[in-house]
């Protein structure tokens, strides 16, 4: 169960690891053509997306239409998105196929946190080049630095 909103986030979020930008645009746009009753309550996998040709798609996204073609196959082949059988031209997303894909934000954070601890280390001995390096604490239970770099004075 996913609100519209959430399914937006998701798609720019996990999509983008997983296929290739084109295909991400589409998926996003037919998000953005589901229109739902009311945004606070009602989940997206009960509505389907407004009817549009492969042409008005690849207008809307700036795709060309074998692009379009290829990302509705790509999409309908992995049950991201299924056909509408009521309406040519709709389709319904699939939340729950969405969210087993990998979170870019969940994969790359900590990479980025460790880079600016580094940089910020390397940083703070390369304006003083001949500071010295506290010891690490004897007493472990008051300091809980990592070594070599301990902020505490000695005791």
């Amino acid at each position: 169960m996913m609100l519209k909103h959430e399914a937006r986030k998701a798609v720019q979020d996990r999509a983008s690891l997983r296929y290739p930008k084109s295909v991400v645009t589409l998926l996003a746009k037919i998000v953005d053509l589901t229109h739902v009753g009311n945004w606070q309550t009602d989940q997206i996998e009960h509505f389907a997306s407004t009817p549009r040709t492969q042409t008005k798609l690849g207008f809307l996204t700036n795709l060309s239409e074998r692009s379009v073609r290829k990302a509705l196959k790509v999409l309908q082949r992995d049950a991201v998105i299924k056909s509408n059988p009521r309406q040519k031209g709709s389709y319904v997303l699939n939340p729950e196929v969405l969210l087993l894909f990998a979170s870019k934000y969940l994969a790359s954070q900590p990479r980025i946190v460790e880079r600016k601890i580094l940089r910020a280390v390397r940083m703070r001995f390369f304006r003083v080049p001949n500071r010295k390096v506290q010891p690490f604490a004897e007493n472990h239970a008051v300091c809980t630095c990592v070594p070599p770099f301990c902020s505490h004075p000695s005791v």
